[in-house]
Order: C-alpha cells, then sequence, then structure tokens
C-alpha cells in the first residue's frame, strides 16, 4: 500500500515527466506555463489532522450535486446523467488543521470559503490572511516562487475554512 507522501511525490514526478515530454514532442511551448486544478480530493492534498471527520477536530468532506456513489475525485469529473458537475469540499473549524500540497512549480493558489484567520506558507515565506467576513473564491496565493519540488500548506488560526481545489502554475518543459 502506498502512502499518501509517497504517492504525492509520484504524482509530481508525473507532471514533470509530462512537461519534460511535451516540451520534446512540441518544442514551441517549452518554457511556457501552464495552470493544473487539483480537486481537493486529489491524492496529492495532503490533510491533518484527519482527511474525514468532524468539523471539530478534522476536516469534513462534503459533495454536492452528486451522492458519495456518484462522485469520482478524478480530474476533470465527467457530468452527472443530468448534466451537473459533482463538486466537493473538505472543511474544519479545528483551528491547527492544515491542508497541503507537493508540487513543482511557479505559483500556488488555494480556492474556497473562509471566515476568520489562517497562514499560508510556500516558498519559504509565510502569510497570514485575517478575514472579517465569509469570502469565497481565492482565498490565497504565492506567486513568483522558484520552479522546484516544493510544499504549500494552508493552516487554520480561528474561525473555518472549506477548500474547494488548489491551482498550480507548472513551466511546460522547464527544468527545475
Amino acid at each position: 500500500m502506498w502512502s499518501a507522501t509517497r504517492l504525492a511525490r509520484t504524482l509530481i514526478f508525473a507532471v514533470y515527466a509530462a512537461s519534460a515530454l511535451a516540451a520534446d514532442a512540441l518544442p514551441h511551448l517549452t518554457g511556457k506555463q501552464a495552470n493544473v486544478t487539483v480537486t481537493d480530493m486529489s491524492p496529492m492534498m495532503i490533510y491533518s489532522p484527519s482527511s474525514s471527520g468532524p468539523m471539530d477536530s478534522a476536516w469534513n468532506q462534503t459533495w454536492t450535486n452528486a451522492s458519495w456513489g456518484q462522485y469520482t475525485p478524478l480530474w476533470p469529473v465527467d457530468r452527472l446523467d443530468d448534466g451537473t458537475m459533482p463538486v466537493s469540499a473538505h472543511t474544519t473549524r479545528f483551528m491547527g488543521a492544515s491542508a497541503s500540497i507537493s508540487f513543482m512549480g511557479t505559483a500556488v493558489y488555494f480556492y474556497g470559503m473562509a471566515q476568520g484567520s489562517f497562514s499560508l506558507e510556500a516558498g519559504g515565506q509565510t502569510t497570514e490572511v485575517k478575514l472579517e467576513s465569509t469570502t469565497t473564491g481565492l482565498l490565497a496565493s504565492a506567486t513568483g516562487l522558484a520552479n522546484v519540488a516544493q510544499e504549500a500548506k494552508i493552516t487554520l488560526l480561528s474561525g473555518e475554512i472549506t477548500i474547494n481545489h488548489v491551482v498550480v502554475t507548472v513551466e511546460v518543459g522547464g527544468t527545475g
């Protein structure tokens, strides 16, 4: 059985290898950037203390427009029979809970909904975000990062946070 860390590292390698192959097959794309969307259900996402449990002590998984049996955590998600897209989310109220992603790229963007405060650690920098009211959409980002293997982590300090997806900017055919 693979650990979450081993799987995340394997996926990072797969993205890097695909980038290198794309550069060989499509040399005109070398050095270009692309955004890769990672759903909250991706094995690239690591949740602490747990990815499943009550919101007051862990991350709680939820789905809209789909039942558990209809949801598929692969991207892109196929439309359901009624044409809607299933949407997943991870929500917590547990102070100190974190969601992290390991990636190779130059930027990372966390999307969801939050109220309260949280921190984002990426590229050796930590930024604290304080929200007076509920914010939906882009919660935090780190840009201008070195194109190296790295981790970005968002940690709840107070209030409540929901993660829907993360976008990572990668270099196509770049070196790193």
